[in-house]
């Protein structure tokens, strides 16, 4: 089974019609677990609880107050063999379910980065199996908000050597592409750009708890900023 792990926050009727698109876009739609995550003040939660009911999905409520929060609080629920974390802007193909199925048939304790039409190296939704999971018991490092939790989740992917690499696209409208439309949510979440690079870089300065890494950091200008940001934060 694949557990979508879906936040959302004030955005009722985009959730409801991503979660829609990617149920009826799965090959195996008995085999999906839809686990929604929301804050307990979210001004649409009554529009949430109607979506799980049409959508057949759990909803958990809870006080977040970030999306980190959210997506760990939900994945905390989650029962699926794979995890994936679906935001309100990322998109998925015809049968998409098989394209994770035919990437990781072959592997166990994994984290796989799909291309999302963005860029090459970050991993902005997060997929992986149940093993991969547990070493941490989290998708991302709790301290995070928002902002450089997928940073450190790649990083952690390449030390570990756990990173499997798929040329399959699902993706990613975010605002500063032309996708979906800015609002109070996105602003919040940018908001916590300066926090986010704080903990990125303390976290790295230990290399994110791995005491073993088998594997290194392999884009050259995340590498070199992050080599910049600690000469800066040892000073």
């Amino acid at each position: 089974m694949i557990s979508i792990i879906h936040p959302s926050r004030s955005r009722a009727n985009k959730s409801l019609e991503t979660l829609t698109h990617w149920k009826e876009s799965a090959a195996f739609k008995n085999k999906l677990e839809i686990i929604i995550s929301v804050d307990d003040d979210d001004p649409q939660l009554k529009y949430y609880q109607e979506n799980a009911s049409i959508l057949n999905a759990v909803l958990v409520v809870g006080k977040n107050n970030c999306a980190v929060k959210a997506i760990n609080r939900g994945a905390e629920h989650s029962k699926g063999r794979i995890l994936i974390v679906v935001s309100d802007d990322t998109d998925c193909p015809k049968y998409w379910d098989s394209m994770i199925l035919a990437e990781t048939v072959m592997h166990s304790d994994f984290i796989v980065k799909f291309q999302d039409g963005i860029q090459d190296w970050i991993i902005t939704m997060p997929v992986m199996d149940r093993v991969y999971y547990n070493r941490f018991g989290y998708i991302y490092y709790p301290e995070y908000k928002h902002m450089f939790c997928d940073t450190e989740l790649t990083a952690v992917a390449e030390l570990t050597g756990r990173l499997i690499k798929s040329d399959f696209l699902f993706r990613h409208n975010h605002y500063s592409v032309g996708g979906i439309e800015k609002d109070s949510v996105s602003e919040k979440a940018d908001a916590t750009w300066a926090e986010g690079e704080r903990v990125f870089v303390e976290r790295s300065l230990m290399n994110f708890g791995i005491e073993n890494p088998v594997g290194s950091i392999t884009n050259r200008i995340y590498k070199d900023w992050i080599d910049r940001k600690q000469k800066e934060y040892r000073k």
